[in-house]
């Protein structure tokens, strides 16, 4: 699987407005989405080289796994992973899903901490 094969990748809402959250606070929300070729037949081990793959390249930029998302390593139809970052406080989640033999659908969302 190349990362520079995305296909179709959109960002949906850059998170450049603020949204209102709690007792008068804000935080920026952020999705996006794409496609991922793959060739793999075996659809659950599509889904793990997958998030193995974009949970690694959140490592690199500082982020560790959210131990709140329950593990899903056994769900075949899809799979979402979360990640976070303590500084500045970001929580992004990420789910996959197959809508054919040769593509893995991902969605990706964000945000900031309300403050």
């Amino acid at each position: 699987m190349a990362w520079d094969d995305w296909v179709d990748e959109r960002t949906t809402n850059p998170a450049t407005i603020d949204v209102r959250c709690g007792s008068g606070g804000s935080k920026r929300m952020f999705t996006a989405t794409g496609q991922l070729p793959t060739l793999n037949p075996d659809p659950d081990k599509k889904l793990d080289t997958a998030s193995t793959q974009i949970e690694a390249r959140f490592e690199e930029r500082g982020y560790l796994p959210d131990l709140t998302v329950p593990d899903q390593s056994d769900v075949i139809d899809s799979r979402t992973i979360g990640m976070v970052k303590k500084e500045p406080r970001l929580r992004f989640s990420v789910t996959m899903t197959l809508p054919s033999e040769t593509r893995i659908a991902v969605e990706i969302s964000g945000e900031t901490e309300c403050q």
